[in-house]
């Protein structure tokens, strides 16, 4: 009996487990499966985007590590996500007005970090962002941009600000 309850414990470990974690190499499909696929990526990990969905928490992106939207469309409504070392590649980013400054820094790169995006294609949705401080680089930070296309015109400014 004994057995059978330790038996029966340990494997409510292992399904719980799964739930709560990703592997490396996640695909994830929603805010909360990204928040908790970044929080436990390293570096030289891929979490591929396997449907559109809109990020409403500030994220961090870990140094090494790559998001692949695979094709499909994220839209940020947050201020200052934090990005490191890492990639961004294939897909569509919509910049939605948040509820602070409208469209401020929502790529801020850390200091002396690399943000390289490629093959990815930037706009601000109708609503009318700012669009200014699309990436906010801090201290000897650099923004890599390949095959991409932004495009921040038709907001409030009636200009484009990067």
């Amino acid at each position: 009996m004994k057995k059978l309850l330790a038996l029966a414990l340990a494997l409510i470990m292992v399904l719980s487990m799964g739930t709560v974690a990703f592997a490396a190499d996640a695909t994830v499909g929603n805010n909360a499966d990204l928040i908790i696929a970044l929080g436990s990526a390293v570096d030289g990990d891929t979490i591929t985007i396997s449907g559109g969905f809109q990020i409403d928490d500030k994220i961090t992106v870990p140094d090494g590590v790559t998001i692949d939207l695979n094709g499909k469309t994220i839209t940020l409504a947050v201020e200052n996500s934090y990005f490191n070392n890492c990639k961004i590649i294939n897909g569509n980013i919509v910049l939605k007005a948040d509820d602070v400054h409208t469209c401020d820094g929502y790529f801020l790169v850390n200091a002396g970090k690399t943000l390289s995006l490629n093959g990815v294609n930037i706009t601000t949705d109708e609503a009318g962002c700012k669009g200014y401080a699309v990436f906010h680089l801090k201290e000897a930070a650099n923004l890599s941009l390949e095959n991409c296309d932004i495009s921040v015109s038709d907001n409030a400014y009636k200009a484009g600000y990067l």
